[in-house]
């Protein structure tokens, strides 16, 4: 078995994007039957589940494919080598993917007008990285949003956005920084709605219940799939997957906690051990059925 330095390494403590944790060797719970699922739908989706769930990872493994695909690059294996996607994903990528960090963005923010700023010099990041010329200085989100597209080929941009409720949340308490950052989300969920065609995928996670946001009919066309059956287990960890991936950690805590050697420890010291996280980690249930269960990461 491999010591405990060597374990510590290989588990996945912080934030660590998909290719960072398949670069550096730590263990990597394969989601990507649920990447492709997602990858393959054009229509555009929103996925909401507590913090400690690796939404940022999903995120990350979405923007990898579809920035390369599955195939070798750059001079190393493909970052998917070996997982479940590799040998049925079929597209090779290489398409611009504008991936946003909306609680990173506010994190620096006092106000929701420096929060639009940030945004707004973000995507003009993007677009120049990708020589899209925009105004360099538009009148809202929805115009700039707007002129990107209209220098884009249809079904070609990956649009990518992670705690899209975070500057909502900041401003909770206050009914007019809320107010502002609630127009903010109109003018960005009415634009995706009305230039769909230009959108290749369009993924949102973030904590809140899609339904208790004012946007008005800006979010008809987005589908909310935090309940479907389908996804119960894109985020977290089923037992299953804890037993398969996580098997010499399992074994290691078993023995520290019965004070045992490591090829003393059972397969019924592991499901005891198991059954002790249970009681801190697991129980949630997001099929609505209670039938899927996941713990939390």
């Amino acid at each position: 078995m491999p010591d405990f330095e060597e374990l510590q390494n290989r588990l996945p403590t912080a934030f660590q994007s998909f290719t960072e944790l398949r670069r550096d060797g730590a263990v990597y719970v394969d989601k990507t039957a649920f990447v492709q699922t997602l990858a393959g739908n054009r229509k555009p989706r929103i996925l909401t589940r507590p913090r400690r769930f690796g939404k940022s990872t999903l995120l990350s493994t979405l923007e990898e494919l579809f920035l390369h695909g599955v195939e070798p690059y750059d001079g190393h294996n493909s970052y998917f080598k070996g997982l479940a996607i590799e040998k049925t994903w079929k597209d090779h990528g290489n398409y611009p993917v504008l991936h946003l960090d909306f609680h990173g963005l506010n994190s620096s923010c006092v106000t929701a007008e420096q929060f639009r700023n940030k945004l707004i010099r973000r995507i003009a990041d993007f677009c120049e990285e990708h020589s899209l010329t925009v105004r360099k200085d538009p009148i809202d989100l929805e115009e700039q949003l707007d002129s990107m597209l209209a220098r884009l080929p249809p079904a070609s941009l990956v649009l990518l956005i992670d705690e899209y409720d975070s500057p909502l949340l900041y401003h909770a308490q206050d009914e007019k920084e809320l107010r502002v950052c609630t127009l903010l989300m109109r003018e960005l969920f009415s634009t995706v709605k009305r230039r769909s065609d230009k959108f290749r995928c369009v993924f949102f996670t973030g904590i809140t219940r899609f339904q208790d946001l004012d946007l008005g009919t800006a979010g008809n066309s987005f589908t909310d799939i935090s309940m479907d059956s389908d996804y119960a287990a894109c985020c977290g960890y089923t037992r299953g997957e804890l037993k398969h991936c996580f098997t010499d950690h399992l074994r290691y805590a078993a023995a520290v906690r019965l004070g045992i050697k490591d090829d003393e420890v059972t397969e019924e010291n592991v499901e005891s051990l198991l059954d002790e996280m249970a009681l801190w980690y697991n129980g949630y249930s997001f099929d609505g059925k209670d039938t899927s269960q996941v713990f939390s990461t």
